[in-house]
């Protein structure tokens, strides 16, 4: 059993690995494809796309900085700037992850804590999350 689960995680790194390779893949012809090398533009394209990414994840808040994903959050908030338009984003951290907590090899998480989470910041993360939807429709309308 224990071969198996490595291998079972073995399969889950590589996955992992190959969806960060194709997301940036994607980045870069994102980027790349308007990037204007001859002119004081930055970029070629001349429309204007409004972005707003929703980070949810199980890690609080307290450990985002020393995982390193306000610099993914601020880089792909920077590369969507390109497009002309304005990019925000907003982290609803610490999430309630499971329906039954006791099925999953998840001892590191308090079930109590997230479900205190999930009950009073949960709907204010949603809140704040339709918030930057409106404030990117009224980009769109002026």
């Amino acid at each position: 059993m224990a071969g198996r689960g490595h291998s079972s995680m073995k399969t889950a790194s590589l996955l992992t690995l190959y969806l960060l390779q194709w997301k940036m893949h994607r980045r870069e012809l994102c980027r790349f494809a308007n990037l204007s090398y001859d002119s004081a533009e930055r970029t070629n394209f001349t429309g204007a796309i409004q972005t707003g990414f929703i980070y949810t994840m199980g890690l609080p808040h307290e450990m985002l900085e020393s995982f390193g994903y306000q610099y993914i959050f601020e880089n792909n908030k920077n590369y969507l700037q390109l497009l002309n338009g304005h990019s925000e984003y907003i982290i609803s951290a610490d999430c309630y992850q499971f329906d039954d907590y006791s099925k999953y090899a998840a001892s590191n998480f308090d079930e109590e804590h997230k479900s205190e989470v999930r009950k009073e910041q949960f709907p204010i993360d949603c809140q704040n999350a339709f918030e930057m939807g409106k404030k990117l429709a009224l980009y769109v309308e002026n």
